[in-house]
């Protein structure tokens, strides 16, 4: 289930990573300390909506289960 950016934002940020706005391009970042940064393609901003595919790349990469973190959209 596909979801827009500022749903994700804020679901993530609930579990301590932070989204920042890109200072070029489209490509915004999910951040947490001690790991490495995830990449999310967002050409119109917070109201993109995110394929599936970002969503459980992005949980993959931070070690979240995508149905919790789905639970919270």
């Amino acid at each position: 289930m596909p979801a827009r950016l500022n749903k994700i934002s804020k679901a993530f940020a609930t579990l301590g990573i932070v989204t920042e706005k890109p200072k070029k391009g489209s490509h915004w970042k999910l951040r947490r300390p001690g790991t490495r940064v995830y990449t999310i393609p967002a050409h119109r901003g917070p109201k993109t909506e995110i394929d599936d595919k970002y969503i459980d790349g992005a949980c993959k990469h931070f070690g979240i289960e995508p149905a919790a973190f789905r639970a919270l959209l």
